[in-house]
Parts: structure tokens; C-alpha cells; sequence
């Protein structure tokens, strides 16, 4: 059964921020970039409450180390939303309701104070959206089911190639996953797609023929599960969050009026959103016939703010911790013409997250001296899933610098780490075998 705690917080999270998007309509143009960035981490929200409501959901598992991070987060988005209600509530106060400042930006441009605090709001939108959407994403993908263990009893290099592309073609709609199962020809339309990605990341055809079925049945699954799949609006309980800030009986009525009409919404943008898939999937498969996949998307940006998602109803594949992100908004925006300072900037970051993981690998790898005089076959495994979930997933979420022309930095560590997760697969084998 489904945490209520958890289904309830995300549940008073997302009225709260529905709520804030209705007021920031009545104040300021939905093409302004307030209104977009608040639209964004309304459905962010919305994937979330779907993910959390399934009974078998990663984020539901008392032992799940996520559900701290998911509370971390949501606390601080409470914490912004409330930021935005005040803000709001200023602009509300201070001027007429027909010509908001935020709709005559022009004419009436924001005190240096004021566009500090909106600015600030704004980041933070873009922030708290991204990482619970990486939360979400990744708890769907580890809810797969029966065809994750399949996979998993294959070789690392499989698996871990499985999640690359999946992740990718989800996340950038370079294919889609839903309009190739649906094609007449079925499993072997998407075959033909996974396969040739496949081979791209270096897996044989061999493998390929030997686990093809738990390959198309762990991607379909992911695919069934993922919050990039289209998913109805969950219905808002007004009555579940009334203990905030801003839930006066005004803004309580909007959320209700907006969600009437919220279903339109929703099936317009998925309307939409297939055509758009449609197209894009039959151009991909024509070009991949002769150039292939890039082996790495590029990551959509505002010019303004450097990172903000182009579509609300897909998230960034690409994971940078906060500092890093705070770092990289800023010289984006202060430095815009400058790239060769934030290139030398932004390596010394990525230079130090390499090192800092490459750390972490030798500090996991001196138990291996114990396992071996104790013989502990399960020890083993154990630290060969520690090493890829704390190493190797890591490093391949810092892919944002391999845009920036720093993929050596990554690429050498993690060759190194692949090294010495084969030579523990293999002692493994020696030990299993006496």
C-alpha cells in the first residue's frame, strides 16, 4: 500500500502549486517566464503524485534512502511557493489588477529589489523542478518489474546500456517508445530502434539475439511506467492542504474553476504532443539508417536563464548537483559572451566531481581484501552494485560537460571504474566456482 504521508505531502504540494499558477495568471501573460517556469513545476508535480500513488513505487519503501531526498526537496519547494505567494501578494497590493507590472514589464519595469526576488523565484522553480523530476524518472524506471531481473542477470555492461538509451529516447522523445509498440508490426518495429542503439553503445549482436525478449519487455515497462508517458491530471484535494499560507477561499475557488477545464488542457498538450512524437520518430529512423544516434542529446536551454525545460511535459536527462547548477546559471547569465571563462570555470567543477567519485571507488574497493579472505559470494555483489550506483550512475549523470567539450574528463574514470568492476565479476566467478 501506498505511503498516505508521502501521497499526502505531494498532494498539499501540488494545490499549492496550483494555486500559485492561477495567481500568477491573473497578474502576468502565460508566455512570461514566470508563468511558463510555474506552469513547468505544476506538472512536475503532477508526475510526481502519479508516481507515488502506485503501491509498488520505489518512493513508497520505508528503506528507500530517496524518500529523504524527496522530503528534502518538497520542503524547500513549499518554502519557494511561499516566497511566490508573497511576492504576489505585493504586486496584487500595489497595483491595479488590469495593468500589472508583470504585464506592462515595459512601461512599468520592476525596482532592483523587486526583479532580485522574482529572479530568484524563478531559479528556484527551475531547481526544485529539476531534481524531483529526476526523482520521479529514476523511481519509475527501477519499478519495472519481473523484466529488470531478467536484466540483471545479464553482464553490467548490458545493463547499464539498457538504461542509457531507455533514459534517452524518454527523455528527449528521440524515439517514441509508445507509438513503435503501437505500430502494426509491434515488437519488432522497436527492435529495430533498441537494437540499433544498442550496437551503438558497443553490445554485440550476439548478446543482442540471446536477451532480446527481457530487453523489449524491460523498456516496454519502463515506458508504461515513466512519468514522460502521457498521464491524466490527478484530482486536487483542496481539502487536503488547507493548513498553509494563501489557501484563502479566493485562490481555493480558482483552483477548483482551473481544474475544471484542466482535463482540455491536458488532452490538447498530449494531442500534441503525439504528432510532434509522430514526426520526430519517423525522421529519427530515417536518419539513423545513415548517421546513428548521437551518442549524447543536447540539452535544451533558455538564453535568459541557461536551463529550463522546453516542454512542460519533459525534463532535462541530464543531472548537475546544485552547486554546480548555481554556478553554471550564473555564468551564463552574467557572462554570456564570455564562453572560453565559463568553459575554465565550469571545468574545474566537473574536474572536481570526477575526482571526487574516483575517490569514493578506491574507498569501496579496500573491503575487497575482507571479501576475499572471508570468501563472501553475497559481499561481493554488494559491492559491485554499490560501485555502479554510487560511481558509475553518478559520473554518467554529469553528462552536461560532454556538451562543453569535457567528456575526457569523465571517460578516463569511468573506463578505470569498468576495469575494476570486471575484475570483481571475475573474482566473483573464481569464488562461485571453489
Amino acid at each position: 500500500m501506498a505511503s498516505e504521508s508521502i501521497i499526502n505531502d505531494t498532494g498539499a504540494l501540488l494545490v499549492r502549486a496550483s494555486t500559485i499558477r492561477e495567481a500568477i495568471r491573473e497578474i502576468c501573460d502565460t508566455q512570461h517566464d514566470f508563468a511558463r517556469e510555474a506552469e513547468n513545476l505544476y506538472f512536475v508535480l503532477c508526475r510526481l503524485q502519479h508516481e507515488v500513488t502506485r503501491d509498488n513505487s520505489p518512493l513508497n519503501r520505508l528503506d528507500d534512502t530517496r524518500r529523504y531526498e524527496l522530503k528534502k526537496f518538497s520542503d524547500g519547494c513549499m518554502r519557494n511557493l511561499d516566497e511566490s505567494h508573497d511576492f504576489l501578494k505585493r504586486c496584487k497590493d500595489y497595483h491595479d489588477y488590469q495593468t500589472s507590472i508583470l504585464q506592462t514589464n515595459d512601461k512599468v519595469p520592476l525596482s532592483d529589489t523587486d526583479q532580485a526576488v522574482l529572479n530568484k523565484i524563478k531559479d528556484d522553480y527551475i531547481y526544485y523542478a529539476f531534481h524531483i523530476s529526476q526523482l520521479t524518472v529514476k523511481a519509475s524506471m527501477e519499478s519495472a518489474g519481473e523484466a529488470k531481473d531478467e536484466i540483471k542477470k545479464a553482464s553490467f555492461t548490458l545493463r547499464f546500456a539498457v538504461d542509457t538509451i531507455a533514459a534517452r529516447f524518454l527523455a528527449t522523445n528521440e524515439v517514441s517508445i509508445s507509438t513503435l509498440a503501437a505500430h502494426p508490426r509491434g515488437d519488432f518495429t522497436l527492435w529495430e530502434e533498441v537494437s540499433h542503439a544498442l550496437r551503438q553503445e558497443g553490445i554485440s549482436d550476439s548478446i543482442l539475439k540471446k536477451h532480446r525478449n527481457p530487453i523489449l519487455s524491460y523498456i516496454k515497462a519502463i515506458a508504461s511506467r515513466t512519468a514522460f508517458e502521457r498521464i491524466h491530471e490527478p484530482p486536487l484535494d483542496i481539502g487536503a492542504a488547507q493548513q498553509g499560507p494563501c489557501r484563502t477561499s479566493d485562490h481555493d475557488s480558482q483552483s477548483s474553476k482551473y481544474h475544471d477545464d484542466s482535463e482540455d488542457l491536458s488532452e490538447k498538450l498530449s494531442r500534441k504532443r503525439t504528432r510532434s512524437n509522430e514526426e520526430s520518430s519517423r525522421q529519427t529512423r530515417r536518419d539513423s539508417r545513415t548517421e546513428g544516434f548521437q551518442s549524447r542529446p543536447s540539452i535544451p536551454q533558455n538564453p535568459k536563464t541557461g536551463f529550463r525545460f522546453s516542454d512542460p511535459l519533459q525534463v532535462f536527462q541530464n543531472f548537475i548537483e546544485k552547486e554546480t547548477q548555481e554556478t553554471l546559471l550564473h555564468f551564463l547569465r552574467e557572462k554570456p559572451t564570455q564562453p572560453p571563462t565559463m568553459r575554465d570555470e565550469v571545468r574545474k567543477i566537473y574536474q572536481a566531481y570526477c575526482e571526487k567519485y574516483e575517490t569514493r571507488c578506491e574507498s569501496l574497493l579496500s573491503r575487497r581484501s575482507s571479501l576475499d579472505r572471508k570468501k563472501d559470494i553475497k559481499a561481493y555483489d554488494g559491492l559491485i552494485d554499490e560501485i555502479e550506483r554510487q560511481v558509475i550512475y553518478k559520473l554518467d549523470e554529469l553528462q552536461l560537460g560532454d556538451d562543453l567539450g569535457l567528456r575526457g574528463l569523465r571517460k578516463k574514470i569511468i573506463d578505470k571504474v569498468k576495469k575494476v568492476l570486471k575484475e570483481l565479476e571475475e573474482a566473483k566467478e573464481r569464488l562461485e566456482q571453489g
